[in-house]
């Protein structure tokens, strides 16, 4: 996947040293887990700033000629307005990830991560019993932790299918 970039077509080559980058671009994470599930859902529901942070991080491996964040952001704000299907460039980004040993081991370990608190809060919702005798209080209670197994249910169902659907189109093609 290339990027031109101050009149230079920039190759995106995800490294160990993109996850330097990355953490410099997303300094709110301190984890491996935390950064790589920022990354990974806005490439999957297409946040442009994720993109944006995560094909930066793919010209780590330029050291000292790599351009400046703010060129980079706005050649690829220029590269973007020139294609007919913005969803492609997401999906080449996870499909240059996906192709990497390390990050593709990364991105199955965040799928096995939802699948599990998926399992695990269909597990918590089908143990949730509401008591016998409930007060106005505890009736509150069990409906908000209902209400939140739910949440989560949903929520991480929303992100595999979506992870799912980006990683069928690169799949065929």
């Amino acid at each position: 996947m290339k990027i031109p970039v101050n009149n230079q077509q920039l190759e995106i080559k995800f490294r160990f040293k993109s996850i330097d980058e990355w953490y410099k671009q997303f300094p709110d994470q301190k984890t491996n887990e935390d950064l790589f599930d920022v990354i990974f859902t806005g490439l999957v529901f297409n946040n442009p700033m994720a993109l944006a942070k995560a094909l930066y991080g793919g010209l780590a491996y330029l050291g000292k000629d790599m351009p400046a964040f703010d060129d980079f952001f706005d050649a690829l704000s220029d590269y973007e307005a020139t294609l007919t299907d913005t969803d492609k460039l997401f999906i080449d980004a996870l499909a240059e990830l996906n192709a990497s040993g390390f990050f593709k081991l990364q991105l199955q370990a965040w799928k096995t991560q939802l699948e599990t608190y998926k399992t695990a809060s269909e597990k918590a919702l089908s143990n949730l019993k509401a008591p016998r005798k409930m007060d106005s209080k505890q009736k509150e209670a069990y409906e908000a932790q209902q209400a939140q197994l739910e949440d989560v249910q949903e929520r991480t169902q929303s992100v595999l299918n979506a992870l799912t659907d980006k990683l069928s189109t690169i799949e065929n093609g």
